[in-house]
């Protein structure tokens, strides 16, 4: 085998380890600062949440409020899960009132024992919808905070507020989920429009 050849295998080889070694390096800061989750913790955390999901829209004084159901699990430091809205509101660009319905998947994990921050992201990939959540996990068990995104159809910056409580209804099955959430929306939305 030649010098060029043998030269060109261990380049490739580095090559590959560069790329993922960066992705290890990343994941082990994101987690370092995170606290671990204790059994009592993930207890209260795992399950079906509901409550009400408040938006500033655009740049007036208005502001949506809308039912949100969020399903969260915890494995390690991490809390993941998914988030269902519904809302409707008056669409300038049609002139009607319009229904938005949006699915979000969501991580993080906990702060300081009683901070809670998750990242989501709409399961619809078409959709440009994303952003932050910041939750204080209170000493009655709810969760209490604010938001900050990209709205979809404001295509601007998003903010407001968010507060959930954790619901009595037992979990289904995680191919459920989603149709479990878009059901409790359903009826929140009945119960508030």
């Amino acid at each position: 085998m030649g010098n060029e050849i043998i030269v060109a295998i261990i380049g490739g080889i580095f090559g590959i380890i560069a790329s993922i070694v960066p992705l290890f390096i990343k994941e082990y800061f994101s987690n370092i600062r995170k606290n671990s989750i204790s059994k009592t913790r993930s207890d209260v955390l795992t399950g079906i949440w509901e409550g009400i999901f408040n938006q500033a829209y655009g740049h007036e004084d208005l502001l949506l409020e809308y039912p949100i159901v969020m399903d969260l699990s915890v494995r390690g430091k991490k809390v993941f899960g998914v988030f269902s809205i519904k809302t409707k509101f008056f669409d300038k660009d049609i002139q009607k009132y319009t229904t938005i319905r949006a699915h979000f998947d969501v991580t993080g994990g906990f702060y300081y024992e009683q901070f809670l921050q998750l990242n989501y992201i709409s399961r619809d990939h078409a959709k440009i919808q994303f952003g932050s959540i910041i939750f204080e996990l209170d000493a009655e068990g709810k969760l209490k905070g604010r938001f900050v995104g990209y709205g979809r159809k404001t295509r601007d910056i998003v903010f407001g507020t968010i507060q959930l409580e954790k619901s009595t209804e037992k979990r289904k099955a995680p191919s459920e989920i989603l149709e479990q959430l878009e059901v409790k929306n359903r009826r929140l939305c009945r119960e508030n429009y």
